[in-house]
């Protein structure tokens, strides 16, 4: 009985040694518009729930995505406060208008961590999470679940969001009248939602990002379309920046894609590259000085008084192009069904810029727009069936090795019971 003892003693401590190596590949979180880019520690690997003990999660139902939210406020702080009932309302309407737009059916876990009051810093900033980079461009967590349909680590969430109620906030998702002193918060978690879904780089000043544990950099599929010129700053396998540390500020980065060719031209669409290089702004965000686009959801600051809820051409061909094949785009790929006049999901014809550096003073002007005509996504319809669902790039031998890091788990929790059984007989001919 000693020898069986000793025998599943070895092949549990050789299990997890495995389960170790196998979950070395590292996570990091990044959050562009709070500047934040951190490793994270799955709190229990084995856990089974991805959201704080002690919260009760609420299922959002849309057309093509079910959102399973966690809400961390405490009873009657931030949206879970009874005497603003329509923040969980914008926060549903964003995310109703970004799955018609998206039209890819699954399911995306999403955390809501405690509202901050303070009024400083970020307005709100919305995130995903990668796995350190193998050879080719990471795709974010959303993606791998969206577009893949295999959740990437069971104990964390794909998307998490922040929201600083310290703001003069207009939380009206049903009218588009904010006063010239608010902000609209639909319009700003549509904004932070989709830098969750995938708009995002870890790109810093010098062309590079920071360098993981396997010795390679965190170049994100959204990376793989940033030129300047012909030149793809981000290529190869595993990618490297092709550059000089000058580029990302030299103000003449774009974005280009197939479809930005189609609908804009080989040019390419201004990515922010201004100098200074800005944390969280600069190769994150369009440049409306330059594409002249001032309506764009992913326009790097919000102005005060200003409603943007609906993606404008320029925003739907970068979604198009970083993996949501299903996205319609007008002319060649047919009409898209809009939303009446004031609907929550995205009406609204403001102008004005998108994100975290500030409030701007402005006045919203009905109808201003350019290239980048507003695009409404529709609130009611029945699916239609997905396209291609596939990602822009190969990645994902980082879904295969959870399953891996899974069995492993349940083979060590087989080997525990066993010892303890085994343990239990000896001492009982004792």
């Amino acid at each position: 009985m000693k020898k069986i003892t000793m025998l599943f003693s070895v092949f549990y401590l050789i299990g997890f040694m495995i389960a170790l190596d196998s979950f070395s590949e590292k996570i990091f979180f990044i959050a562009p518009d709070a500047n934040i880019f951190q490793e994270v520690f799955p709190d229990k690997l084995q856990k089974n729930t991805w959201y704080p003990d002690g919260i009760t999660l609420e299922v959002f139902n849309t057309s093509y995505i079910t959102f399973n939210i966690a809400y961390s406020d405490p009873s009657g702080r931030g949206f879970n406060d009874p005497v603003h009932p329509n923040r969980k309302r914008c926060l549903e309407s964003a995310l109703m208008y970004i799955s018609n737009i998206l039209k890819t059916s699954g399911t995306i876990d999403i955390l809501v961590k405690p509202s901050e009051f303070d009024g400083n810093d970020a307005i709100a900033f919305g995130g995903s999470y990668v796995f350190e980079n193998q050879d080719t461009f990471s795709s974010c967590f959303s993606q791998l679940r969206l577009l893949k349909g295999t959740k990437p680590v069971p104990s964390m969430p794909e998307i998490q969001l922040t929201v600083d109620f310290g703001r003069n906030y207009y939380e009206d998702p049903d009218n588009v009248f904010p006063a010239n002193n608010q902000l609209d918060l639909l319009s700003v978690l549509i904004h932070e939602f989709t830098h969750g879904f995938g708009f995002l780089s870890f790109v810093e000043e010098d062309g590079k990002t920071p360098l993981t544990s396997n010795n390679k950099y965190l170049f994100t599929v959204f990376d793989q379309f940033i030129y300047k010129g012909d030149l793809a700053l981000f290529a190869g396998s595993p990618p490297a920046f092709q550059g000089v540390p000058s580029d990302t500020i030299s103000n003449q980065l774009v974005f280009k894609s197939s479809y930005i060719e189609t609908h804009f031209g080989h040019e390419g669409i201004a990515i922010y590259s201004k100098n200074p290089f800005a944390d969280g702004t600069s190769l994150n965000h369009w440049d409306p000085d330059r594409t002249g686009i001032i309506d764009a959801v992913m326009n790097p600051r919000y102005i005060a008084g200003a409603i943007i809820r609906q993606y404008t051409l320029l925003d739907l061909c970068a979604l198009k192009s970083i993996g949501y094949a299903n996205i319609l785009l007008p002319d060649t790929e047919g009409t898209l069904e809009g939303l009446p006049e004031g609907t929550g999901e995205g009406t609204g014809e403001g102008t004005g810029e998108g994100t975290h550096e500030g409030i701007g003073e402005g006045n919203t002007t009905e109808g201003q727009t350019s290239e980048g005509t507003n695009i409404e996504g529709s609130l009611e319809g029945t699916p239609t069936p997905d396209g291609e669902n596939g990602s822009s790039d190969d990645t994902c031998g980082c879904v295969k090795n959870q399953s891996i890091t899974k069995l492993i788990f349940d083979f060590i929790l087989i080997g525990m019971v066993l010892l303890l059984i085994s343990q239990k007989q000896c001492n009982s001919k004792k």
